[in-house]
């Protein structure tokens, strides 16, 4: 059985945003991960973040079953270093 791949770090600069950009990344996202055989996607939000819950419920995500998590500490991403305290959102959305 395949695991669930997870969409991570998708962002749109605030004055991007309502172009259609976040929704094209997040399709071609979809299309990758279904073209490598799997049948769901998953990701996160801060669970501050209402916009990024109110568009991924728009585009077909779901809660995930898992309880909210708390991150706290240093995590690293592309630009470096990244102080966190956030309480993170799980969503999966099934796909065709």
């Amino acid at each position: 059985m395949l695991g669930v791949p997870e969409a991570q770090d998708v962002f749109v600069r605030e004055e991007r945003r309502r172009e259609g950009i976040g929704e094209a990344v997040m399709l071609a996202v979809e299309r990758a991960v279904t073209g490598r055989g799997h049948r769901q996607v998953s990701l996160s939000y801060g669970i501050a973040n209402t916009a990024a819950r109110r568009f991924y419920k728009r585009l077909g995500y779901r809660h995930a079953g898992i309880e909210p998590q708390r991150v706290q500490g240093t995590i690293i991403v592309r630009s470096g270093p990244l102080e966190v305290d956030d309480t993170l959102i799980y969503l999966v959305k099934d796909l065709a």
